[in-house]
């Protein structure tokens, strides 16, 4: 089995070959890295498991902490725990998803 990580779209894929073709996406860079190591170390060792650290990335468009002011407009969200504009897609360490309404 062998595993490539491309870039798409903004986010990443992980291929995975052997026997066929899987694709797994993902929305951070480490995250497909981590899989994809683990992947390779389960693979020579029959039957195991590897337990990773993996993080749930919040978008800054659905953080509770960014607001998209109306004179904006589409594309730039401000961030009230930093104080700044970002892109929509854009995400940091501090992130935390809006409460359902």
């Amino acid at each position: 089995m062998t595993c490539e990580i491309r870039e798409i779209c903004g986010d990443w894929a992980l291929d995975v070959f052997g026997g066929g073709k899987v694709t797994i996406y993902f929305n951070s860079r480490q995250n497909a890295l981590n899989v994809k190591r683990i992947l390779e170390v389960d693979d020579s060792i029959p039957n195991a498991a590897t337990v990773c650290d993996m993080q749930e990335v919040v978008r800054c468009k659905d953080c509770r902490y960014s607001s998209l002011p109306a004179e904006r407009g589409e594309g730039e969200v401000y961030c009230e725990s930093f104080e700044w504009y970002m892109p929509e897609k854009g995400f940091c360490s501090c992130g935390e998803r809006m409460e359902e309404e």
